[in-house]
């Protein structure tokens, strides 16, 4: 109602309707049928869960509906009327039956329209339409041909759909995000098909290349004749429980590191010992066998010496790094190899003073190395890597490397950074390990954008520390850390 009733007409008896009509605890409705307006009352607002008359008409079957147009005609007609109304929510198990009555003011051109429902209707239809429309979970009713009926706001913003866009198309439009399924989703459906009620976890990489993870459920109720089906956002569970993979593969690695450093060391110096020693003895060509020994025995210690930095303690003390300093002494350490690679390192320097961080230049140089030496190794014939470095809002240094190589799919940035995963015949698997480990261990954290025959990007994010506000002996005295913590 434009205004309230007491505005209209200014009379005590109309300001008394007006109270009776907004504290009502049953549903009332005001309607001025040639201007085209009409107000609901709180209880009619939960009922019908808006405040729009053309929505109430959209819940009536065909036969309420002309059943309501006749009580309108009526109700003008002779000033009262009555009638009876079933109305179906979406969202409730069985239809409301409800008396309605009116009341036509000829003065003021207004129909009052009360509804009377059983009381157990009426929570029946809020319990259900406020659990519908307010759920922290996504779902989707669909009857016994698999056609949507309804879906809720979450499913709408979980995969950036319109309610009216999906409601009458088979259910299975919504497993169409997730393409690279189909053997889930197949083995979901056979079982959904034999026991009435079946769930599965689908991965969808979304447009900015990041991992979504969603739960359904999916069960059939009996007394609704209707499917209902719930997904939950699983990303950040799986996220979880891919670092605690990552921290138990970790873990293990590092007991075998210790067992494993004990058993081949020992043979290798005596095999190292025995060379040099048959090197005196042999002739010219003997002598290029043993250097090819010689050689893979000396390979075999560097592979040993990765795989121990990652489980083996250290008791360096953290102190203030610039990033931009380190960044350059890797880049004239690295020179050498980029040149005879024909690859151009360009370092973008942030005129932004502030890139101090609390760490170990020692065990940040050899990252960035291992990183460099990747990037390289990506473009056997020549590119750029270019390096940036920057601040985000949220106090970290962001340093961006990217290289013009062939890039990676999405299966293999999802394994990367696992120990011993590596796409180079000759590679070990470990360095982008340590990498992640050690980035970790300062606090930050790695991110890969990568396509394929286009390159890759790995965006390394480290807190930031402020020197000036802090004295330095006390502040790197009280970050005394293990490299480990």
């Amino acid at each position: 109602m434009k205004g309230s009733v007491s505005i209209l007409i200014g009379s005590k008896r109309h300001q008394v309707i007006d109270f009776l009509f907004q504290e009502s605890q049953d549903p009332m409705i005001i309607m001025c049928p040639n201007n085209k307006w009409n107000e609901f009352n709180n209880a009619a607002k939960k009922l019908f869960g808006q405040d729009m008359i053309s929505g109430v008409i959209d819940m009536l079957d065909k036969t309420s509906q002309q059943i309501w147009f006749d009580f309108l005609d009526e109700v003008i007609l002779k000033t009262t009327a009555s009638c009876q109304l079933i109305v179906r929510h979406l969202t409730q198990r069985e239809p409301i039956t409800t008396k309605v009555s009116g009341y036509f003011d000829a003065q003021l051109k207004e129909v009052i329209i009360y509804f009377k429902i059983q009381p157990s209707q009426i929570t029946t239809n809020i319990y259900y339409a406020d659990f519908f429309k307010h759920a922290k979970n996504g779902l989707i009713l669909s009857d016994l041909s698999g056609t949507i009926i309804d879906i809720n706001h979450q499913v709408e913003d979980y995969f950036s759909l319109k309610k009216e866009h999906v409601i009458g198309l088979p259910v299975m439009q919504i497993n169409m995000f997730f393409k690279d399924s189909t053997r889930e989703i197949e083995s979901f459906y056979q079982a959904l098909k034999a026991y009435q009620s079946a769930e599965m976890i689908l991965r969808r990489i979304e447009k900015n290349s990041s991992e979504k993870y969603y739960h359904f459920k999916t069960s059939y109720n009996e007394l609704n004749k209707m499917y209902l089906t719930v997904i939950q956002d699983y990303s950040e569970l799986m996220n979880l429980r891919k670092q605690a993979n990552h921290v138990d593969s970790l873990s293990t690695l590092g007991q075998l590191a210790a067992s494993i450093a004990h058993e081949i060391r020992n043979p290798m110096t005596s095999l190292k010992g025995f060379t040099q020693l048959l090197n005196q003895t042999v002739t010219e060509d003997g002598k290029r066998y043993i250097q090819v020994i010689e050689d893979e025995l000396n390979r075999m210690d560097e592979i040993l010496n990765e795989f121990l930095v990652l489980s083996k303690p250290t008791n360096r003390t953290k102190q203030y790094v610039c990033i931009t300093s380190l960044l350059n002494q890797v880049i004239q350490f690295m020179q050498p190899q980029a040149i005879m690679y024909s690859t151009i390192i360009h370092f973008e320097q942030s005129e932004n003073k502030e890139n101090f961080i609390l760490g170990d230049s020692y065990e940040l140089k050899k990252v960035f190395i291992n990183i460099f030496k990747n990037a390289i190794e990506e473009m056997p014939n020549g590119g750029i890597i270019s390096i940036t470095q920057s601040l985000t809002n949220d106090n970290k240094i962001k340093i961006s490397i990217s290289d013009d190589g062939k890039g990676m799919s999405q299966e293999q940035i999802h394994q990367v950074f696992m120990p011993f995963y590596t796409t180079k015949p000759n590679g070990t698997g470990l360095g982008l390990s340590h990498a992640i480990q050690t980035i970790e261990n300062h606090g930050g954290y790695i991110e890969i954008e990568s396509e394929l025959q286009i390159g890759t990007t790995l965006n390394l994010f480290l807190p930031l520390y402020h020197i000036k506000n802090n004295p330095s002996k006390n502040v790197i005295d009280s970050f005394s850390l293990n490299a480990n913590n």
